[in-house]
């Protein structure tokens, strides 16, 4: 299901005005706007189409239940990935790493070794990073065995990574590295940000309507928002960049008919600037109507759903109206969602679910 549709430019495409490009990401839930017309193609205008949630149109229908889990650690949890082949897998300080097949009951794994502060996967390979500038990245196909260390090749702090054709890590003052299997990285050919702002936060776009073009969604410091076009022919990488908040902004969800950002502050957690697009350029800025720090957005295929500090939850079938639904419990540091069940890891080994 593509259109044919053209592309004026390959570096920093989507900041240029009537750029479009065509082409679907099979692996989201419905048509991706920054890299497909498949509004078109479908029929329907994506901005304004209901978002799948079973006729939800009105937020009293985000009534699922918010359930704390018992996760066998005190240690502070960081992040937490889903496989896509049936298993949640949560790390965190001093080597701490959890699996679950559900969401619900959680098993202690090996030993890490490490504090990872972020992990994700592309269904064969863990990657994942601690907050040590020259610690590196990790990687491991099994989780049973130690972890595979690789230096990142710029002597920075890497906070995030996500894979399309190849692997993309970001990191502090607007450096990026790539690697082709997660386990042997280099710095980006060209690959640095405009301004240098520090990148938190990172996420695959899929392919443009240059199937040799990849593209890749990347916020920070300084409100820092940009689009990445890694052109897989000569594995250089090109960034356009804008300003959209005089917040960090760090966490990126897509809904069917936006792109989501939250935001925080890495040191105070505070913070609370939500940004919506329906096409990575032209950002709004929304209220979670409190005045707490997000540090993470997930899409559930029916509801989106951030978290942050002090148990904060709050969910949203739009993006822009947004339902709290805060624990009060320890401070939430990383939401991920299989289909209708979403897990929240946080402070003191905290996990909870969330279920409609």
């Amino acid at each position: 299901m593509r259109a044919m549709m053209t592309k004026t430019s390959l570096v920093g495409v989507f900041f240029i005005a009537g750029a479009v490009l065509s082409g679907c990401d099979d692996n989201k839930v419905v048509c991706n706007p920054l890299t497909t017309n498949c509004a078109v193609d479908l029929g329907v205008d994506l901005q304004n189409a209901d978002l799948g949630d079973g006729g939800c149109s009105d937020m009293g229908c985000l009534n699922g239940a918010i359930t704390a889990r018992t996760s066998g650690t005190t240690k502070n949890l960081t992040a937490v990935t889903y496989n896509n082949t049936g298993k949640f897998v949560a790390v965190g300080d001093t080597g701490i790493l959890l699996t679950s097949s559900d969401g619900i009951n959680w098993t202690l794994g090996t030993d890490t070794g490490q504090s990872f502060t972020s992990i994700t996967n592309d269904g064969s390979t863990y990657v994942a990073v601690t907050a040590d500038a020259t610690n590196g990245i990790f990687s491991s196909t099994d989780l049973t065995q130690a972890w595979d260390h690789s230096s990142s090749g710029i002597g920075k702090r890497v906070y995030s990574t996500a894979k399309g054709s190849v692997w993309v890590g970001i990191g502090a003052q607007g450096e990026a590295v790539t690697s082709l299997d997660g386990h042997d990285w280099s710095e980006a050919s060209n690959g640095q940000v405009g301004g240098n702002p520090d990148l938190y936060s990172i996420y695959h776009l899929g392919t443009s309507s240059d199937p040799n073009i990849d593209m890749f969604l990347a916020v920070g410091a300084l409100g820092a928002v940009a689009i990445g076009s890694y052109d897989i022919t000569h594995g250089t990488l090109s960034w356009g960049t804008s300003t959209q908040s005089a917040q960090p902004l760090d966490g990126i969800a897509y809904n069917g008919s936006n792109y989501v950002v939250v935001s925080q502050d890495h040191t105070t957690q505070t913070y609370t600037d939500i940004l919506t697009s329906p096409n990575g350029t032209a950002w709004t800025k929304q209220s979670s109507g409190t005045q707490l720090g997000l540090a993470g957005v997930a899409w559930t295929g029916h509801v989106l759903i951030a978290v942050g500090k002090t148990g904060g939850v709050f969910l949203s079938n739009n993006g822009q109206t947004w339902q709290n639904r805060t624990t009060g419990s320890a401070n939430f540091r990383s939401v991920n969602a299989d289909g209708p069940r979403v897990v929240i890891v946080g402070e003191g080994g905290a996990i909870y679910t969330y279920e409609k």
